[in-house]
């Protein structure tokens, strides 16, 4: 990124910080609403799951992460309605065990050696963070139960900054989810596209979020 694109990054999610009345990652992530839990409401609203779906599957195919499938439909395991996949079978392993692991791996002054690493998980992070702010986007609301998403964004910050301080973990949050408002706001035709397409089938394959992204998207 040129010092001119770094600068009008900066600006633009100087911009949609205030544009959305706040500041850090709350800006981004407002609390859910109390009125409609996705735990407990059987007539969820599609529309806020897909739009939330939606977010996930597109910010990770622009990133260049694997979707397998998506979804809005209630999964009973997991007590949430809707799931985006990187692979055709849901992980097991809690995503902060996996930090666990990744951290022990890390070396003290070799940060290079595991660049890419580091980015795939900065890239993860977006993707997470994109699901609630999407849903925020497009239906002006976000319904509760998915916090594990921000939860989860937390474990990986914990490595990306190699640092358990709050201070540290909020402030690269937020600036994750800068980066992921920015991705969804300049790609917005796309994401209407996937999210109408879940509406519509309620599960989808990754084909079908790249074959969507493309026809939304005739000039690229």
């Amino acid at each position: 990124m040129t010092e001119r694109e770094q600068h009008q990054f900066e600006s633009d999610a100087e911009d949609a910080r205030v544009g959305h009345g706040g500041s850090g990652l709350s800006a981004f992530l407002p609390e859910a609403s109390a009125a409609v839990d996705r735990r407990q409401v059987p007539a969820i609203d599609r529309r806020s799951v897909a739009s939330h779906e939606a977010g996930h599957a597109v910010s990770a195919r622009l990133l260049g992460l694997p979707v397998a499938s998506a979804t809005t439909a209630y999964l009973a395991d997991l007590g949430v309605w809707g799931c985006t996949w990187a692979d055709m079978e849901r992980a097991t392993v809690p995503v902060g065990d996996l930090v666990d692991q990744l951290a022990q791996l890390l070396p003290p002054d070799d940060r290079n050696t595991f660049a890419a690493e580091i980015q795939n998980l900065h890239h993860q992070t977006i993707m997470l963070l994109a699901g609630p702010i999407c849903e925020r986007m497009m239906t002006g609301n976000r319904l509760a139960g998915s916090e594990h998403d921000e939860q989860e964004a937390a474990h990986l910050a914990r490595v990306v900054c190699r640092s358990p301080t709050p201070a540290v973990i909020e402030s690269y949050l937020a600036f994750a989810g800068a980066e992921a408002f920015a991705l969804l706001f300049e790609h917005r035709p796309q994401v209407e596209a996937v999210a109408e397409l879940l509406e519509m089938h309620g599960t989808i394959s990754g084909d079908d979020v790249d074959v969507a992204m493309a026809a939304s998207n005739p000039g690229q």
